[in-house]
């Protein structure tokens, strides 16, 4: 059977995602993970994403990049190289975007990660919170998803939410301190 152009792609996709969820298999994988890298796989594809990107925008988003994280060289040279691989497909055109959500103590453990935005700190962003604005954001969510809830204050709708758990700890506390 004849793969389509999306079959080849997703096909990439799921081995990329195998590769980082097993950290043992990419070990012993390391050429075939540094082939995924460079995209080799797909090249016969970039044209046609190109060609579609321009009909209408693209968007993936590369997040949970922290599940089964263990600070081993293999996990730091997967996200090393998945940057790379998402700077070189950001490339393709203003309309194809490759998104990559990185929690900020890992980018803090990857030091191949600082090279890289010295080179191109203009596509990073780094984003922070605030408790209050944090808070915020979640009950807007609450209250529209619950709209019988939205007339009441942020911390009951919060607590309307998330029971606490732990006597001595509000579960809002809980979540920032993780």
């Amino acid at each position: 059977k004849k793969q389509s152009n999306w079959d080849i792609f997703i096909s990439y996709l799921k081995r990329i995602e195998g590769l980082k969820i097993g950290p043992y298999e990419a070990g012993v994988k390391t050429k075939e993970l540094h082939q995924l890298y460079r995209l080799e796989e797909i090249t016969i594809l970039l044209d046609s994403l190109k060609a579609l990107a321009e009909r209408k925008p693209i968007i993936f988003l590369i997040d949970e990049l922290d599940k089964g994280w263990d600070a081993s060289e293999d996990a730091k040279a997967f996200v090393g190289g998945l940057f790379q691989a998402s700077i070189a497909l950001n490339q393709l055109s203003n309309n194809f975007r490759v998104i990559v959500s990185l929690r900020r103590e890992l980018y803090d453990n990857i030091p191949a990660l600082y090279e890289d935005f010295q080179k191109y700190n203009d596509i990073f962003e780094i984003i922070e919170w605030e408790k209050k604005s944090l808070l915020r954001l979640i009950t807007k969510r609450i209250g529209f998803f619950l709209p019988e809830f939205q007339s009441k204050s942020d911390i009951e709708k919060w607590k309307i939410v998330f029971a606490d758990q732990i006597q001595q700890i509000d579960s809002f506390e809980l979540l920032l301190m993780r």
